[in-house]
């Protein structure tokens, strides 16, 4: 994707259009400078350095303002948006996109990834052409949702790959990153935040915006039922996915977004919001502890969290709301055969809400 003009330029013949002033700086805002901005708007700018054509949704708490920016900007920015009827639609108006050769996202509160699932599986089983992003904010608390699930599982489910942001810089730059991934590896990816990053406000850089492609220039190169998934093509896409994830263990271990901060004895396990109550914590309380920060949760990078649990006797693992990454844990230490203490959810250690 190359990069697109800072003003004019990709915005040229679209200087007539209103929009809100807190919204403007995130559509023609350059590489470098620096602005506050909600988790959720950093998404949104995180789309137009993507590259994103198309965008669709369904409104929920704590996704929302993802929607409500891109509605004001994505005219301006050469982008087709939509509320759709539901979040099953969305999915399929990204995947649709994404078939095409264009990069799409789809996204919604946790709850909204159920009504999609049924497309969501298919559209991961069969790949994609463009890059593919879908955002699941997920409401640990349940801060305005009927419940608190954990969308993680659904990596483990369909076989999307997944990252994890902890703040509002990282929300931009991992959408970014799995967009181009997503396009490299065939596969759409998932980025599971939480209301404490959706609504967490901080500073962000900004990157360059992309060159966004016209939502109507992709190119459909399929044949007739070639996104029909029916045996014996189905059974075929389901190696080709196990291949994609296979491919993506070294790149999840080579990634910087996941990464061992601090020294000491004590090892401490951590993703998402919650790495950040850790850290403030061990800075607060002077505590020597080496952390793993992981951000790309599925694959994880194996050899690095064996090497991390090596070197400890004991581990804990604060996460929220499952125990997700314990269970992936628990499982490269007995594989690897590491002798470690690991402290949870499942041992106990740790409160499970």
């Amino acid at each position: 994707m190359g990069e697109a003009p800072q003003e004019g330029g990709a915005f040229e013949g679209r200087a007539h259009l209103v929009i809100p002033l807190a919204y403007e700086r995130i559509l023609r805002g350059r590489e470098g400078e620096v602005l506050f901005l909600l988790g959720n708007e950093a998404f949104a700018r995180g789309a137009l350095e993507g590259g994103v054509s198309v965008a669709a949704t369904y409104p929920g708490t704590p996704s929302s303002e993802i929607g409500e920016v891109l509605f004001e900007l994505a005219e301006a920015a050469g982008m087709y948006f939509e509320y759709s009827t539901n979040e099953k639609v969305a999915v399929e108006v990204a995947y649709a996109a994404a078939t095409s050769g264009l990069r799409s996202l789809a996204f919604m509160k946790h709850v909204g990834l159920n009504v999609a699932m049924d497309s969501f599986i298919s559209a991961v089983l069969m790949g994609v052409e463009g890059g593919m992003a879908v955002i699941s904010a997920d409401d640990p608390s349940a801060h305005s949702s009927q419940n608190e699930q954990d969308n993680r599982t659904y990596s483990l489910l369909t076989g999307v790959p997944m990252l994890e942001p902890s703040d509002p810089q990282e929300a931009k730059d991992m959408l970014v990153d799995a967009l181009r991934m997503s396009e490299e590896h065939g596969v759409p990816f998932l980025i599971r935040s939480v209301t404490r990053v959706s609504h967490m406000r901080a500073p962000v850089r900004l990157g360059p915006l992309a060159e966004i492609r016209p939502p109507g220039s992709g190119e459909f190169r399929g044949g007739p039922g070639s996104h029909v998934p029916v045996p014996p093509r189905n059974l075929k896409w389901h190696e080709e996915l196990l291949a994609k994830l296979s491919s993506l263990v070294p790149v999840s271990e080579r990634s910087g977004w996941n990464r061992v901060e601090g020294s000491g004895d004590l090892g401490i396990v951590t993703s998402g919001a919650a790495y950040n109550y850790v850290h403030d914590v061990v800075s607060e309380q002077g505590i020597e502890a080496e952390i793993l920060k992981l951000g790309m949760t599925n694959p994880l990078p194996r050899s690095l969290i064996a090497s991390f649990l090596d070197r400890h006797d004991v581990v804990y693992v604060f996460e929220e709301v499952d125990p997700f990454l314990e269970r992936g844990i628990r499982e490269i230490a007995q594989m690897e055969g590491i002798d470690v203490e690991i402290r949870g959810k499942l041992s106990g250690h740790v409160p499970w809400a």
